[in-house]
């Protein structure tokens, strides 16, 4: 791209984030977001920063992707804090699990996935009485988690 002489958005740096990420290139990917700024005197939008804590998480370096979250200049949205909690689900930190749960929770209070998502936290950690009250507050308020489908 750039000996093409195009100079990168910020739409074309998400999409590279994101294959790094998903690729496991941690060290490319930070070398990114930092060149985004630094190079290109981008602003990371909240997406951007989504990017980067989802390759964090998934690296399992879990406390640096939630530092950059509770850092960002910009307000997180549920897709950053939603990163973060699949981090969580494949690197199993209970208590970063259940605080970043309780966070969508409060972003999202209507989204029925997020309370299933904190009770599988609780069951991870065998605390079954939580999983109960937060089983009967579901019912309670009349959330019904939607089937996932997929196409592929």
């Amino acid at each position: 791209m750039l000996k093409e002489g195009l100079v990168p958005d910020t739409t074309a740096f998400t999409v590279i984030l994101t294959a790094c990420s998903h690729a496991g290139l941690i060290k490319e990917g930070c070398h990114y977001f930092d060149s985004m700024v630094n190079e290109f005197s981008l602003e990371p939008s909240p997406d951007q920063y989504a990017c980067l804590i989802d390759l964090l998480g998934r690296s399992g370096k879990l406390k640096d992707a939630y530092n950059i979250l509770k850092s960002m200049p910009v307000k997180p949205h549920a897709g950053a804090w939603g990163a973060l909690l699949s981090a969580w689900k494949l690197h199993c930190d209970l208590e970063l699990g259940e605080e970043v749960a309780c966070r969508l929770i409060e972003l999202e209070p209507l989204n029925a996935g997020n309370y299933v998502l904190l009770s599988d936290i609780y069951a991870a950690g065998n605390k079954w009485l939580d999983v109960s009250l937060l089983r009967l507050k579901i019912r309670e308020k009349g959330l019904k988690k939607i089937p996932g489908c997929s196409w592929i």
